[in-house]
């Protein structure tokens, strides 16, 4: 699959790569999709508003900023107004199931697109982790995702938690699930089940290791590498295949599950453990242990899983450019439902950023993760607003990938980076109750 398709139908150019069944981002596809979102012909019908949405989740630029970028690239007619109030009433009836089923297609399209070296032992490999992105503060907004309970009402933002599934060939996100209320991230994991096909390799930390999750998602014929605490050998039957290697014979307990009855689960599990160390550039060595359902040491080396793992963190990595670099830690609609349409359509757009950066690293025979995302970004802003583009759409593609497996982002393995900030913030204090009681107080004489 070839990603600047997705990116000359965005900037309104015709080509015959159009036509190529896999592109699930061109016009046709979306307004299969898009059916029945509006009755009659408008400045903002489907396609329209749908390249709007996705270059304003990809640049982080306004709505008025977006209607301007729209008539002068002729999306929509000069004789538009400049005024953002059709354009948002727009955004508001876009379906959100639609809109979720175009991002879940193009991660897919993406991910399947990535070339074998990409792929891990030659399977799929699925890394879960959860995050979690404020809302504007609304009554509807609190009502659904309210602010965490340590906040006075009225001093925070509601916050929306979720639980993504990204492909590690391509870093794509492929489903996501969303909800109230930290802690629950196994409950979205499971959500995301229907998700994951038949041999894939799902990969996550401690948060989501637990005997339910390994005996269900085995019986999907899907295996599992996730890390657990030091001591969890303790009180478990092993037999030693290696040094810091073994297999476990993990007894189901007694412990009573409330998403699913507990005597279904098979009575034991034999799953492998891997021990090793994981030694930070502070110089701090980090004990940690493995369990996979990935029992053959000969196809599955104990090294290999562990240089695997490592790769974990890329998911972080990816939120990081979803959250900072595009902008949505904070999202902007007003209610929950156009949150996660929002929330849809940002990550469509970052899922086309990475079939780029996937385009270039194949290009230069480099990983995908060695292309930079912020760096992607601003080349296409730049590269397809130049006359260039009118001429010569497909070349100037090549150009952007040249220049982009140019820009290589260097190898730093066993990074360490504390979440901490060297520059000091400003003198403000912090409300302690609503603004607006706030404001009251201090105007009383």
């Amino acid at each position: 699959m070839k990603s600047y398709t997705v990116l000359l139908e965005i900037c309104k150019f015709k080509s015959k790569v159009f036509n190529s069944p896999a592109l699930i981002t061109s016009k046709t596809k979306v307004e299969e999709v898009l059916e029945g979102f509006s009755q009659r012909e408008r400045i903002y019908h489907g396609w329209s508003l749908f390249q709007l949405y996705i270059h304003q989740s990809a640049t982080g630029i306004s709505c008025r900023e977006t209607v301007a970028w729209g008539i002068g690239s002729g999306i929509i007619p000069p004789w538009a107004s400049p005024h953002t109030s059709a354009y948002c009433n727009s955004r508001k009836r876009l379906p959100e199931g639609p809109t979720k089923k175009i991002m879940t297609s193009v991660g897919r399209t993406i991910e399947q697109a990535a070339d074998k070296r990409c792929r891990p032992f030659g399977r799929d490999v699925i890394v879960v982790d959860g995050t979690s992105v404020q809302l504007p503060d609304t009554e509807a907004n609190q009502s659904e995702y309210p602010q965490p309970r340590r906040q006075k009402p009225g001093c925070g933002q509601p916050v929306m938690y979720l639980v993504a599934l990204m492909g590690l060939g391509s870093g794509t996100i492929l489903d996501v699930a969303c909800g109230s209320g930290s802690g629950h991230e196994r409950a979205l994991f499971r959500e995301l089940w229907p998700s994951l096909n038949k041999g894939d390799i799902v990969m996550c930390d401690n948060g989501f290791c637990s005997y339910g999750e390994f005996a269900k998602l085995l019986e999907r014929r899907v295996d599992l590498v996730m890390c657990q605490r030091y001591n969890s050998l303790e009180n478990k039957e092993t037999i030693e295949i290696g040094r810091g290697d073994y297999i476990v014979i993990w007894e189901r307990g007694n412990q009573k599950l409330k998403w699913t009855d507990r005597d279904k689960l098979s009575e034991h599990l034999v799953v492998r453990a891997i021990e090793f160390t994981a030694k930070r550039n502070d110089g701090m060595e980090v004990p940690m242990i493995l369990f996979t359902t990935l029992l053959d040491r000969k196809r599955y080396p104990r090294k290999k899983l562990i240089e695997l793992y490592t790769r974990r963190w890329e998911i972080e990595v990816s939120f990081g450019d979803i959250k900072t670099e595009m902008g949505m830690e904070l999202l902007k609609c007003k209610a929950p439902e156009r949150c996660r349409c929002e929330l849809y359509i940002g990550l469509t757009a970052y899922n086309i950023i990475r079939g780029v950066m996937l385009d270039a690293a194949r290009k230069a025979g480099l990983p995908a993760r060695r292309i930079s995302f912020k760096g992607t970004v601003q080349r296409i802003i730049t590269y397809f607003n130049r006359s260039l583009f009118n001429g010569d759409p497909e070349r100037t593609y090549e150009l952007l990938l040249k220049h982009l497996a140019r820009d290589k982002i260097v190898e730093r393995p066993g990074r360490w980076e504390p979440r901490k900030i060297k520059r000091r913030p400003k003198n403000y204090g912090h409300l302690s109750e609503p603004r607006k009681s706030f404001i009251h107080a201090t105007l009383e004489p």
